[in-house]
């Protein structure tokens, strides 16, 4: 016969059962949020840092930098912002995979963001607003969609510009948020200069859109590159300013100087370029040139300057 449990016995056998069954259910339960919350973070991140997607290349156009002022502010000022800002945004936006940039092209000075992308049959516009005190800077950087009109990403941005570099600083993390599908080359060009040297490249970008001569600006350009030699935007600013010259003097029916060299740094554009490559060879633009210097210098005077950046300069993946 079966022996029988004493009574206190039995209600605690009964209890640990209950306990175990509840100790099992909660590791079920465990389990299940886990998983949970495993596929939760699955496909937040799988965006960002998943395998990528064989897409097309996004088109973007980079609309010209509006700045509006308050308090004392000189027009010279004002110009050596929106230069800086301008510059920022180019130098960030090279360099990136899938993304192809058309840097401030010819198109009706009162167009919308929307219109803009739709005149140069671009996918997007990004376009950058500042309000400007004597001592600081806020607004917004925003791209804008040519389909639709529609903002898909608005950043707030804010800077002192005691130091024109920290208007780099700021429009480089705020490029890097807006884009972040679109991830920058590491060896991408930086701004290695100092401040003083900075501000004289930023007023030959000036005075080369104000139509100063492109072989004094050269020389210029030439004393900025050897103060700050691992600036490399300072020897694209060179080859370009050398290649406009020489241009130019073909039109006038001038004799070209050897290899349209500068003559107080004797580096021609081909050599002016293929530093840069190797100071920031995560930059498409010297090879773009370099291609473009095998094509025949135009006749007709056209300003090989008058866009910074080359037309639609392709940073596909590598």
């Amino acid at each position: 016969m079966p022996t029988e449990l004493p009574p206190r016995r039995a209600q605690e056998t009964a209890d640990e059962a209950e306990s175990r069954r509840k100790s099992a259910l909660v590791g079920v339960q465990g389990a299940i949020l886990g998983i949970t919350l495993a596929l939760l973070v699955v496909l937040i991140l799988l965006p960002i840092v998943g395998p990528r997607r064989s897409v097309e290349p996004l088109e973007v156009v980079l609309a010209p930098v509006r700045v509006s002022t308050t308090g004392a502010f000189s027009v010279e000022r004002r110009a050596e912002l929106t230069t800086a800002a301008e510059d920022a945004l180019e130098r960030h936006l090279v360099g990136r995979e899938r993304l192809v940039v058309d840097a401030f092209p010819d198109a009706p000075a009162d167009a919308s963001a929307a219109e803009l992308a739709s005149h140069q049959q671009a996918d997007e516009t990004l376009r950058l607003e500042l309000r400007c005190s004597p001592t600081r800077c806020g607004g917004a950087l925003s791209r804008v969609r040519a389909d639709s009109a529609l903002m898909s990403r608005r950043n707030d941005v804010s800077f002192s510009i005691d130091d024109l570099r920290a208007v780099d600083t700021e429009l480089a993390d705020q490029v890097e948020l807006v884009y972040l599908r679109h991830p920058r080359d590491p060896k991408a060009p930086k701004l290695y200069a100092t401040e003083a040297d900075y501000r004289r490249y930023l007023e030959i970008r000036r005075r080369l859109r104000d139509g100063a001569d492109p072989e004094a600006l050269a020389r210029l350009a030439a004393r900025v590159r050897e103060d700050s030699p691992r600036f490399s935007d300072a020897y694209l600013l060179e080859a370009r300013l050398l290649l406009q010259a020489a241009a130019e003097r073909e039109a006038r029916s001038e004799p070209v100087p050897g290899a349209a060299a500068n003559v107080e740094a004797e580096l021609t554009p081909r050599a002016l370029l293929e530093r840069a490559r190797r100071i920031a060879p995560g930059d498409p633009r010297p090879d773009a040139l370099l291609a473009a210097l095998d094509a025949p210098i135009p006749s007709d005077g056209a300003p090989l300057a008058e866009s910074w950046a080359p037309p639609e300069v392709e940073t596909l993946p590598r």
